[in-house]
């Protein structure tokens, strides 16, 4: 009897080798940076306000509020970097069906281009999304009198926690 639990903790032993190994899994969260920065020679004003649609690729997805408005749940939506402070508001809304996440940034004193939010994303099991898969569109900027800033982009930088 001894013999059989022994050889049974030896047998469970070897079929778990490598469980847990982080770098054999997929990660289950993917984290974007969102940044401006300058398109074009010249300086850019300050920023008062700037929106955008974040494509998010297949297996992708951002928790939302449950209260069924679409709004994205506390903490998803961050605002860092230079709109980081007081005077910010993050409006952000996610469809599941598109994929889309759709999110405006106010700042009423303003911010310099560079780092403005990092959104956390849920990677479903079995999804492993690159870089490509992300996308910006239908970028505005305005600065605080609500004139509409050229020669500014968008853009974002994905990190595997």
């Amino acid at each position: 009897m001894r013999w059989m639990l022994l050889g049974a903790l030896f047998l469970l032993a070897l079929s778990c080798a490598g469980c847990g190994s982080a770098a054999s899994s997929p990660p289950n969260r993917v984290v974007l940076k969102l940044s401006t920065g300058s398109a074009g020679a010249g300086a850019v004003p300050t920023i008062g306000d700037l929106a955008l649609q974040l494509t998010l690729p297949p297996g992708v997805s951002v928790a939302v509020a449950s209260d069924g408005s679409g709004q994205t749940a506390e903490g998803v939506v961050a605002v860092s970097g230079t709109a980081a402070a007081p005077n910010t508001v993050a409006l952000a809304k996610y469809s599941a069906v598109t994929g889309l996440v759709t999110l405006q940034i106010v700042k009423s004193d303003g911010f310099p281009p560079g780092e403005f939010a990092t959104v956390t994303c849920d990677v479903a099991p079995g999804a492993s999304p690159a870089s490509a898969g992300f996308d910006i569109t239908d970028f505005a900027a305005f600065d605080l009198a609500g004139n509409a800033i050229s020669g500014l982009a968008a853009a974002f930088h994905v990190e595997v926690p």
